[in-house]
């Protein structure tokens, strides 16, 4: 019994002694404060930052109003898709297509991130890079 219990707590130790990669989360995308540019289409550029935690969560903001409307809410990936589901309540005055909700495609490069989608020949398009974790 004794035996037993040294085995326990040695194989314990060891799985709280190992390194865990703090530079990915399981939703495939790195914590932190994103800085970078928005863009509909080659037309015209914005600068956006975007907040992304651990835990899924999100929020950011644009220097033009809404272009694009991005303000918070929780994402998930699988694979090279990115869901994001935006929590905010918006007014009928603009164009909600632009809402940084729905689904989107992203690839990581580094510290690089590029999140796109694309609805018949209109392609909205982030490009940005994490400033601070």
């Amino acid at each position: 019994m004794k035996c037993l219990l040294v085995l326990l707590l040695g194989i314990a130790a060891l799985g709280f002694s190992c390194e865990k990669d703090n530079d990915r989360t399981d939703n495939g995308i790195v914590p932190g404060r994103y800085i970078g540019t928005f863009s509909r289409s080659g037309g015209d550029t914005a600068n956006v930052v975007m907040d992304f935690s651990a835990e899924g969560y999100f929020q950011g903001s644009s220097n033009q109003p809404q272009y694009p409307a991005v303000c918070r809410g929780s994402y998930r990936t699988d694979g090279s898709s990115l869901f994001v589901t935006d929590s905010c309540s918006w007014t009928a005055n603009f164009d909600w297509t632009l809402i940084f909700n729905g689904e989107y495609q992203f690839e990581r490069q580094g510290n690089q991130l590029r999140i796109w989608r694309t609805s018949g020949t209109v392609t909205d398009e982030y490009r940005i890079g994490i400033m601070s974790r």
